[in-house]
């Protein structure tokens, strides 16, 4: 049976940093693991804003039940708006925003940096899902 303290075991911080580093070598590499990564990381984006902007997710559904076709028109625009900036990023540049944006959001610190990207997203998501769900009912 585990002590207390075994069973409370909190990593050192040279292992968290050589966790780290083992870690971002192997999804520096160009390749599956990377792409995993990048997927994760606009999952990541995605939920976080959903879960922090309901009401924009929510406006932005409606939208789409409403006007399927024209909600449809202004998400593709968005989409490559929002795909023309990730893809100039480097791959460095879209982990640290990943993480540190998921984590300052998280955390409470929603700045308006933080807080207009996420309400775009959301709403970007709603107004999908507004759309498939009213196209599939038709």
């Amino acid at each position: 049976m585990q002590s207390y303290e075994e069973a409370r075991y909190c990593p050192s911080y040279s292992e968290i940093q050589t966790a780290l580093a083992t870690t971002y070598q192997a999804i520096s590499v160009e390749g599956g693991a990377q792409k995993t990564f990048l997927a994760g990381a606009r999952t990541i984006i995605g939920i976080v804003s959903v879960s922090y902007f309901p009401v924009t997710a929510l406006a932005g559904g409606l939208c789409g039940i409403t006007m399927p076709s024209l909600t449809q028109t202004y998400c593709n625009m968005a989409d490559i708006g929002l795909n023309n900036v990730w893809n100039t990023l480097s791959f460095k540049a879209k982990a640290v925003s990943t993480i540190a944006g998921t984590v300052l959001v998280v955390a409470g610190f929603n700045t308006s940096v933080l807080a207009i990207p996420c309400a775009i997203f959301a709403s970007k998501i709603g107004a999908e899902l507004g759309v498939r769900n009213s196209l599939r009912q038709t």
